[in-house]
């Protein structure tokens, strides 16, 4: 009798490991487009460790959403330019103030630490497993600071570091751009491995690269191409698209597709592409002309679970995984001012703005239907990518105003 309860229990152990098998790697059951998440062990394993959320720059996180719509707090962030990370410890990270300034913060508002940066820094700092926080100084150099807020090593780039993203491979090399040009990869313990110069790179402030899902080419944003492909491994630029520069970051899927929004002048229709992981067309959704045509370009999409893309700038766009319309949304007269990002369930979350001082922060269904809004107008517009708590918080961060807000 021992031995067949044993051998049973046994079993029953093997079905459970194998169901928890199954639930990770992703298989024939999941539908077209499903987006399962990319592990990267390199990256804190914390709710929003790094701009946009995560190295393919999908603004997907893997908790809920607030559901309530009320502005809970205002943390103190003077003059930020760039974006909000959360770490495990219920922290979240910034660049904020003049002369500068990386703080860690609870989320109750009380100041862990402050790092004296050179000067303000738009470089949204990036969490490695260890704790590790990395951002720039504000000028030349990159820092690594710990979890307690101490030096842990800087590097001197040649050139100004004065973008918005930083992005991490799967060893733990940290990927930049510098002001001439120039792609810097520098290793885990500040030391620079190769550089990667190409005047086609775009290193305006809103530069931030994305990973393919195998962590082996770099996407980076280009001013006369649209993009390039750069191969980690040969440390080379593989293949370009389009002719016009990309303002916002490009997001990758989970099977390793590209989708992108090139500028045009005012006169040409907006068009979203997605491009196959070899640099072709997969499919391209012509957007038509917008009135507020530059808020479109500044603003990332996000990708949800699904494979639904969502962007836009007067109207949120919801297309599908294989480029058609799902539904879209207008808002009557304001106009997106945030990178969108979505939470586990597809909800949508967005800033709105008309004007410096009139906007909102809005929360939209998978649906298309508009689940809260928050009316804010003391706060200048919405700033860089927020992000969401594994408690359902979300961070808000303004552009050049005062405070972070915190939505529950």
């Amino acid at each position: 009798m021992k031995y067949i309860i044993i051998t049973s229990i046994s079993f029953l152990i093997l079905i459970n490991l194998s169901c928890k098998d199954k639930g990770v790697n992703p298989g024939d059951n999941y539908p077209p487009g499903y987006q399962h998440d990319i592990p990267w062990p390199s990256l804190a394993d914390s709710p929003w460790p790094m701009n946009h959320g995560n190295p393919q720059n999908t603004g997907r996180s893997r908790f809920k959403g607030p559901t309530e719509g009320i502005l809970s707090a205002r943390i103190p962030a003077q003059d930020m330019e760039s974006a909000v990370v959360i770490g495990k410890d219920s922290t979240i990270y910034f660049n904020s103030s003049r002369p500068g300034y990386l703080f860690a913060v609870k989320y109750n508002g009380i100041v862990s630490w402050s790092y004296k940066l050179v000067s303000v820094s738009p470089t949204t700092p990036l969490i490695t497993s260890d704790g590790t926080v990395i951002t720039a100084n504000g000028t030349r150099q990159l820092i690594a600071v710990d979890k307690n807020g101490n030096t842990k090593w800087t590097y001197t780039s040649n050139n100004l570091i004065f973008h918005l993203g930083i992005n991490i491979d799967k060893e733990g090399t940290i990927y930049f751009l510098d002001a001439s040009s120039t792609l810097n990869a520098v290793n885990k313990v500040g030391q620079l491995i190769w550089q990667l110069t190409d005047n086609r790179f775009y290193t305006g402030q809103a530069s931030a690269p994305s990973f393919s899902p195998d962590g082996k080419t770099l996407y980076v944003q280009g001013k006369t191409v649209s993009l390039l492909a750069v191969d980690i491994d040969s440390r080379t630029v593989k293949w370009t698209y389009g002719n016009n520069y990309l303002l916002s970051s490009p997001v990758i899927d989970a099977q390793g597709n590209i989708y992108i929004i090139p500028a045009v002048n005012n006169k040409e229709n907006n068009i979203v592409y997605s491009l196959k992981p070899n640099g072709t067309l997969r499919w391209k959704y012509e957007l038509g002309v917008i009135a507020v045509y530059n808020y479109l370009y500044n603003m990332e999409p996000t990708i949800d679970k699904y494979g639904n893309i969502y962007l836009g700038a007067d109207t949120l766009y919801s297309i599908t995984y294989d480029g058609k319309l799902r539904w879209k949304l207008g808002f009557g007269g304001f106009g997106i001012s945030s990178p969108l990002i979505s939470d586990v369930e597809g909800n949508i979350y967005l800033g709105l703005a008309k004007g410096l001082y009139n906007i909102k922060i809005t929360k939209v269904s998978s649906n298309g239907n508009i689940l809260f809004e928050v009316l804010i107008n003391d706060e200048r517009v919405m700033g860089y990518s927020p992000a969401i708590s594994e408690n359902g918080l979300l961070f808000f961060p303004t552009f050049r105003s005062n405070n972070i807000l915190v939505i529950k």
